[in-house]
């Protein structure tokens, strides 16, 4: 079973009858947006260097969650998504004219 059919998201999206979208981006996805799947820091890159790299690869990522939150179309929508992406994908919706709300900064299980 896939983690799109086994994920407590989907769980309780069919429960309530809720249609349910896993929006990870796969490595065919990955490869069209340019992202990385590993990043090695390179030798005599700072750990501040390695880390602007690593986010911008995972800002990659995340116009891949807005490509399908789009095909999904249906709205409203929750999206869950981990706390380094609230407020940068947040303005990513909002630059492609989707309104969003965070309503969780940070949660933990």
């Amino acid at each position: 079973m896939k983690d799109s059919e086994e994920s407590y998201i989907k769980i309780i999206a069919d429960k309530i009858g809720k249609p349910h979208k896993y929006c990870n981006t796969t490595s065919d996805d990955d490869k069209e947006l340019g992202v990385k799947q590993f990043l090695y820091k390179m030798k005599d890159e700072t750990e501040d260097e390695f880390r602007r790299r690593d986010w911008e690869n995972d800002k990659l990522r995340e116009k891949g969650w807005l490509k399908k939150i789009i095909e999904f179309n249906k709205w409203p929508l929750l999206f869950i998504c981990g706390q380094l992406h609230t407020y940068s994908f947040k303005k990513l919706l909002v630059e492609n004219k989707i309104n969003a709300k965070i309503l969780c900064e940070s949660w933990d299980y």
